[in-house]
């Protein structure tokens, strides 16, 4: 009996990666796909049956050993849907983080303070 399971944030940042990457090159084997999203092996398998599952991708056989992935009409609208809504949950996410900022920094300069110091090496930072 197949295991229900539920979809993360993580799951479909992995998703649209895969989509992606076959979108560039269908020939791409699970294996450097695993490697790309820094996943085992196992779950991308989990990640590709499921968007075969979808109607995303199809899978065709080159050989007997051999698989090419291609991605459906409905999967290139996915991919679309996807990329806008990370652009659209990006801006929301830098709206709320520069209001949070200025909140803060104009409390501290309320207190007094004359100078900030941001540490850190990351794009956030």
């Amino acid at each position: 009996m197949p295991i229900a399971v539920r979809m993360k944030k993580d799951d479909s940042v992995h998703l649209f990666q895969i989509l992606d990457e076959v979108s560039k090159n269908g020939e791409v084997t699970q294996r450097s796909l695993s490697r790309s999203l820094g996943v085992a092996l196992g779950l991308t398998n989990l990640y590709v049956r499921r968007l075969v599952k979808q109607g995303w991708i199809k899978i065709v056989n080159l050989k007997a050993n051999r698989l090419r992935y291609e991605l459906t009409p409905s999967g290139v609208a996915q991919k679309t849907t996807m990329a806008l809504q990370y652009v659209q949950d990006s801006y929301v996410f830098y709206r709320e983080a520069r209001k949070s900022l200025t909140k803060t920094f104009d409390g501290m300069k309320a207190a007094g303070a004359r100078s900030v110091v941001l540490y850190g090496t990351g794009d956030l930072a």
